[in-house]
């Protein structure tokens, strides 16, 4: 199969099979694998995926509106040889097919963000829209827990 579509292809349809061409889109959410401590209680320090699947499952139950389907990924931050931090990339397209607007998920991947922001006290989580009209931007919630370094 080539890489692009023609224009035969848009109206694929053969054997029960049916193609069809959507705009591209997807908002990815990353944060890290560590919980932060704002005291010297002993919580565990490292995010179980278990556990967030957990947290995700239960703010997509209790979100008002449509909930969007995501995808976890493990995933690893490298900055240069002296940090290197293991972490998460949750990211929403639309798949399982939903009717959600590219806004939409936008606005449910912002929500979930700062729902884990506060449930896991990270410091920080980059919210990536990679939106059709090529207008992509970069969203960073911050705890305010933290002094913004």
């Amino acid at each position: 199969m080539t890489n692009y579509i023609s224009s035969k292809m848009l109206n694929f349809e053969s054997n029960n099979i049916r193609m069809s061409l959507s705009p591209l889109y997807e908002v990815k959410l990353y944060l890290g694998c560590e919980q932060n401590r704002l005291s010297d209680c002993t919580l565990e320090r490292k995010i179980p995926k278990n556990i967030l699947i957990t947290e995700i499952g239960k703010f997509q139950e209790n979100y008002e509106g449509t909930t969007v389907p995501v995808r976890v990924t493990d995933t690893t931050f490298i900055s240069e040889t002296d940090y290197l931090e293991d972490g998460w990339e949750i990211s929403a397209i639309n798949y399982p097919r939903t009717n959600n607007s590219h806004e939409h998920t936008l606005d449910f991947m912002l929500d979930l963000a700062e729902y884990l922001l506060q449930i896991f006290l990270q410091k920080r989580i980059c919210v990536l829209d990679c939106g059709p009209t090529l207008t992509d931007s970069v969203y960073m919630l911050e705890g305010r827990w933290y002094d913004g370094s």
